[in-house]
């Protein structure tokens, strides 16, 4: 996945940190290509207070210790969208005329 930047800003004090707690995190990404190569001129993500396991933590899992709200916004310009929809309506254009040849033959 590629990024032309990201910002993320925790809020919380050191003690909540310690027991694994925030009291919400914000993350700001610009330019993010994803996994299908899609890309996004920007995601915010924002969520409530989360709680994880330290101790899980510690050993590269990061484990949720109870639910949290999160939102996210997704912005996609008009350039960036065109090629997946021209390359989606290729896709179901070839599938119909597959299923006509089928049906004539």
């Amino acid at each position: 996945m590629d990024i032309e930047s990201v910002d993320i800003d925790i809020d919380s004090d050191a003690l909540k940190l310690v027991h694994g707690e925030v009291n919400s995190v914000t993350m700001w990404g610009k330019g993010v290509v994803t996994p299908k190569n899609l890309r996004l001129e920007e995601v915010v993500l924002q969520t409530d207070s989360i709680a994880i396991n330290p101790l899980s933590t510690a050993l590269g899992k990061i484990e949720l210790t109870q639910p949290t709200n999160a939102s996210v916004r997704l912005v996609v310009t008009e350039a960036d969208l065109t090629p997946e929809l021209t390359a989606v309506f290729r896709s179901i254009d070839h599938s119909e005329r597959t299923s006509q040849t089928h049906r004539l033959q």
